[in-house]
């Protein structure tokens, strides 16, 4: 009886996912009319709707599942010892609870990258012999602003999912960014240089909810940018160009739960992308620092 109770609404979960699916493609493959327009759900779109399911499947592992089984127990209409049925069930639930993550992070996937993959490409910047940089690359702000959308969408409908998915979205973006910049075939110094600024730039906004395993790559590919010419005025010029961008987009960095504390992390030429520094008597550093602007207080 447990069983078949708790396996019919892990149905009924798959059923509406298979209905959000199914209408998503009709959306796609047929024109709506008016009519048909008003007797649709305006209200709430496919990643939300799938979201709401997604929360249902996690609330049942974690709060309905035990309590039924306790309840059921202590009334005797399942052994004490027997563990299997809620093994069987959670099995259960975490296969489906996969499935709907992986659709719903592969739609958002597509609302990410959709409008800028053409500048996610190796030859869309002319990284071999561009001017010095003036200010972060378009892609960084615009999958920003994407991602903050996205957040705001999982605030509103499942506290609890935000930071597992931004995570899940953010290792999506390390593997385009970072990937993007290790196929680049020669990189000129002012080339060198604004890779390393927008590689920067995505630590500084998405520091607070990357994953170590995002983190470490964009530290790694920060590391592997040529750094041959590039003079202690070059990295202060980065370190002004950062803070400029922190001061423009302070409402951006907001929505990203960023603080200003700890900037020297993903500075230039601290914390993991010293790959320069590394390189240079301690001397050479002291005069590093003494060139730089100094960090921008944000009252955010």
């Amino acid at each position: 009886m447990f069983y078949s109770v708790v396996i019919s609404f892990a149905d009924c979960l798959k059923d509406l996912t298979d209905i959000i699916e199914s209408e998503n493609s009709e959306k796609d493959s047929v024109s709506v009319t008016p009519e048909k327009a008003d007797q649709s759900n305006v209200n709430t779109t496919k990643e939300e709707r799938l979201v709401l399911i997604l929360g249902n499947c996690r609330h049942t592992i974690l709060t309905i599942i035990p309590t039924l089984l306790e309840t059921f127990k202590s009334h005797g209409y399942i052994s004490a010892n027997d563990d299997t049925i809620d093994n069987k069930s959670l099995e259960r639930y975490s296969t489906l609870e996969r499935s709907i993550f992986d659709k719903y992070v592969n739609s958002k996937d597509a609302f990410l990258f959709g409008d800028i993959l053409q500048f996610l490409e190796p030859n869309s910047f002319p990284w071999a012999y561009c001017n010095p940089p003036v200010s972060i690359n378009i892609f960084v702000q615009e999958l920003a602003l994407k991602l903050v959308m996205a957040q705001a969408e999982l605030h509103n409908i499942e506290k609890d999912l935000l930071k597992r998915i931004i995570g899940h979205l953010l290792e999506n973006v390390t593997v385009k960014v970072c990937g993007m910049i290790a196929k680049v075939e020669r990189f000129c110094k002012n080339g060198a240089l604004q890779a390393r600024l927008d590689v920067l730039a995505c630590l500084l906004l998405f520091r607070n909810n990357m994953t170590t395993k995002c983190r470490s790559t964009m530290e790694d590919t920060l590391n592997s940018i040529p750094t041959a010419g590039i003079s202690t005025e070059d990295e202060a010029m980065l370190t002004m160009l950062l803070d400029k961008f922190k001061i423009e987009n302070s409402v951006l960095l907001s929505c990203l739960d960023y603080s200003p504390e700890g900037d020297k992390q993903f500075s230039p030429g601290h914390g993991s992308g010293d790959s320069i520094g590394r390189r240079r008597s301690q001397k050479r550093l002291v005069k590093t620092k003494a060139v730089r602007s100094p960090p921008v207080q944000s009252n955010i």
